[in-house]
C-alpha cells in the first residue's frame, strides 16, 4: 500500500486546487456514509451515521473487516495480519470528527478530521517458507488482540449529486495493541506502533424532517 499513498495525495491535492475557483454551496446536513478504508487494523467496508454540528461532523458507526494480505516492505514477503477467529470478531467500532474548513468558493469542502477505530481479533504470521507450504502461525487465538487506530486526517467532499458526496481522506497516527500473545513477549502485553489511514466513501445527505 504505501507505493500508492504518494499517489493518493498528490491526485487529492490536484483534484481540488483544480476546482478552486468554482462556486458552489451545498447544505452539509444529517448524512450516511459507506465506504472503504485501510488503517493498521486492515482492510475494512464501514457504515456510518454522521451528524453536522455546524462545522463539525461526528460520525459514528462499525466497520467489517475485510481478509486480506499486507505485504511488507523487506524481511518476510508477509507482516502480522490481523485475522477474526470467529465471526463477531469481523465487527469493530468507529468514530470520527471532522471540521470542514472554510471554503467559500471552493467546489469541494476540505477538511481535518481525527478518526479512530477499534479491531479485536486474533494474528496470522506468513513467513518466507509459508507461502509455497500454504501455511502459517497463529496468535491471540484464545484471547484476542485488541488494536486501536487513531489518525489525524485530510481530506475533502466532492459533489457528486444533489444528495451524494464523494469523499475521499488520507492520514498519519498512532495504534495502540492490547493483550498481545505471551508467545512473542511473556513481559510485554502492549505496543504503540505508527500507521497511516487511506480511505474513500459516499455520503448521503439525508432528508430534512
Amino acid at each position: 500500500m504505501k507505493q500508492y499513498s504518494g499517489s493518493f495525495f498528490i491526485l487529492l491535492a490536484l483534484f481540488i486546487f483544480s476546482h478552486q475557483n468554482t462556486s458552489a454551496q451545498y447544505d452539509h446536513g444529517n448524512r450516511l456514509e459507506a465506504g472503504y478504508d485501510y488503517s493498521g487494523i486492515g482492510h475494512s467496508v464501514h457504515l456510518l451515521y454522521q451528524h453536522s454540528l455546524k462545522r463539525f461532523l461526528i460520525s459514528g458507526g462499525m466497520r467489517v473487516h475485510l481478509n486480506k494480505h499486507s505485504p511488507a516492505v523487506g524481511g518476510p514477503p508477509y507482516e502480522y495480519t490481523m485475522r477474526p477467529n470467529n465471526f463477531r470478531q469481523n465487527f469493530g467500532p468507529v468514530l470520527s470528527i471532522d471540521y470542514l474548513i472554510p471554503a467559500e468558493n471552493w467546489f469541494a469542502k476540505p477538511f481535518l478530521g481525527y478518526h479512530a477505530q477499534l479491531g479485536f481479533m486474533g494474528r496470522r504470521y506468513v513467513g518466507r517458507n509459508d507461502i509455497s507450504a500454504g501455511t502459517w502461525t497463529s496468535y491471540e487465538v484464545e484471547s484476542p488482540l485488541y488494536n486501536w487506530q487513531n489518525h489525524l486526517v485530510v481530506g475533502s467532499y466532492f459533489p457528486f449529486t444533489k444528495s451524494i458526496d464523494l469523499k475521499i481522506y488520507g492520514g498519519l497516527g498512532m495504534g495502540a495493541l492490547f493483550n498481545i500473545d505471551p508467545r512473542l513477549n511473556p513481559f510485554k502485553r502492549t505496543e504503540q506502533e505508527y500507521g497511516y489511514q487511506l480511505g474513500i466513501s459516499l455520503s448521503y445527505r439525508l432528508p430534512k424532517r
